[in-house]
């Protein structure tokens, strides 16, 4: 490599070929330009080469490159020519073959570094993602030292196990390595700093790391979760003991409770019950243990079948599972109902369980409430089939048709005579419909629907169908859930007379409509 007044002026083949860059790349550049460029000035710039320097180049694509360079004076006191020779058998892909793997799996950070300057030679991007920015960009990080790459490396405990390393010449592994100098703040890792000899001599560090942090901040969640725990076993200990001299306040508060409580022993012994759940389990004072009153009682799920004594809620969380929100029917002597019930298992800081607390509340009036909304769902479906006035059923939010009666079909197509078929216009988006009809009021209508929840009418529509005048208005009519959000909206279309005067079949299906939306919402 040539220069003149420290700018390159000319390059051969050979480098060309060894580094990877254009011609273009390195003309013109300054020594320091090009130092950078080759990643040699975290080690020397070229200014600096007297004679001989021994150090590594890195390639356009970032390989490393174990140089001998060389410094011959020419004619002219500010001509320079540089010379690079690789060492014979000195690039690490045909050297360390054993870490090659460890590159390819990026299972973990990985890195090779040199001694004793601890330049960054190759790193696999799991290492470069441990880094601030902008050193988790590998064109940012190879063939700089560690000390820039590693954000406040100097005076920390990393810079003491490297030193330590290179002393000591032996292999270092660290286990939740805390490390509070990233921007993301505090992390922890497990290391392994392995050294790699070369003629007797140290020659590498190969640095593995994984981060381990989310693992540690668990552990110590889980310690004083174990702590917590703890505490309340000694609690509940007390509490058999001494349940009635010693916490007449916590008894007072469960009694008062508006669910029903029952906390049972690991052996499935009841050892407190409340009057709430007194009330609803059948003779409840003779049951000693979960489950007696299974020969008075039967339990059915929601859809009839009737559930045996080993699937009851409080032996299930005896065998260790969480039940929560069941739902049953209840059937004994004195009551039919149905009940939502919850029975989480309790254990101690050493996973041993300990107490089974089951909670439940009766939902009948819920449950007759929601059959009564489907049953009256069910009916409209029906109904609308019946009425003699277009009607459609639009889904929400997706505003999708997802039916229309005879009469809507009828009118549809005889506004488009190519729809043949109800199933053409069902599953399709309404706004389809609005092309069709030529409208875009439609679609205001159905937002202000939406928002208002309200009713909204569209009135005197006109449409030329055959050379005749015909007039519509139109409904747009909320179908209310349970919690008051939309689950459908209906479109009813009245069809007027050229003269606007109702015919007497449409104020039929009017009058029909009104009777039998009214039946509905009563």
């Amino acid at each position: 490599m040539y220069s003149c007044d420290s700018i390159i002026t000319e390059v051969n083949k050979e480098f060309i070929n060894l580094t990877g860059f254009t011609r273009k790349e390195l003309l013109g550049k300054s020594l320091k330009e090009i130092g950078a460029v080759l990643k040699i000035n975290s080690q020397i710039l070229l200014d600096n080469i007297s004679s001989k320097y021994s150090g590594y180049i890195f390639t356009k694509l970032l390989d490393p490159r174990e140089m001998n360079i060389s410094l011959f004076h020419g004619k002219e006191s500010t001509e320079r020519v540089y010379t690079f020779v690789e060492k014979l058998n000195s690039r690490l892909d045909n050297k360390l073959i054993f870490v090659r793997q460890a590159f390819i799996d990026n299972l973990s950070g990985v890195a090779i570094y040199s001694v004793p300057d601890l330049i960054l030679l190759k790193a696999n991007q799991k290492y470069f993602d441990i880094m601030d920015s902008p050193f988790n960009e590998e064109r940012n990080s190879i063939g700089r030292p560690i000390n820039e790459i590693v954000t406040g490396f100097v005076g920390s405990e990393i810079e003491v196990i490297c030193n330590t390393v290179i002393e000591t010449q032996k292999t270092c592994y660290t286990k939740e390595f805390q490390f509070d100098e990233f921007e993301r703040g505090t992390t922890y890792w497990d290391t392994s700093k392995t050294t790699i000899f070369e003629n007797g001599k140290l020659k590498y560090i190969f640095s593995s790391v994984i981060e381990v942090t989310e693992n540690v901040l668990k552990n110590q969640s889980l310690e004083r979760q174990f702590k917590i725990i703890e505490q309340q076993k000694e609690q509940i200990e007390i509490q058999r003991k001494q349940l009635k001299e010693q916490n007449t306040h916590l008894i007072s508060i469960i009694e008062n409770l508006s669910e029903g409580v029952m906390v049972a022993d690991s052996n499935g012994k009841n050892i407190m019950v409340n009057q709430e759940a007194k009330k609803l389990v059948y003779q409840c004072d003779k049951a000693t243990f979960i489950g007696d009153t299974h020969k008075t009682t039967k339990a059915f799920d929601l859809e009839g079948n009737e559930i045996l004594l080993e699937n009851y809620p409080g032996m299930r969380a005896l065998k260790g599972e969480k039940v929560k929100n069941a739902k049953m029917f209840v059937s004994h002597p004195d009551k039919e109902y149905f009940v939502d019930i919850s029975s989480p298992p309790i254990y101690n800081a050493y996973g041993d369980l300990t107490i089974v607390v089951t909670c439940f509340h009766e939902i009948t009036e819920t449950v007759n409430q929601s059959r009564k909304i489907i049953e009256q769902y069910e009916f409209l479906n029906r109904m609308i089939d019946t009425f003699d006035l277009p009607v459609l059923r639009l889904s929400c939010p997706e505003l999708k048709i997802v039916d229309v009666n005879k009469k809507a079909f009828s009118t549809i197509k005889l506004l488009n005579p190519s729809i043949k078929l109800i199933k053409q216009i069902i599953d399709n988006k309404v706004e389809d419909l609005f092309k069709m009809l030529k409208s875009r009021d439609y679609y205001q209508c159905i937002s202000e629907v939406k928002k208002d929840k309200k009713t909204m009418h569209l009135n005197k529509l006109k449409y030329i169908v055959n050379g005749n005048e015909i007039y519509w208005n139109v409904i747009f009519e909320p179908i209310l859930e349970v919690n008051g959000e939309i689950q459908e909206i209906l479109i009813l279309i009245k069809v007027i007379h050229e003269n606007m005067l109702y015919n007497s079949k449409v104020k039929g299906g009017e009058e029909k409509i009104r009777v039998e939306f009214s039946d509905v919402y009563s």
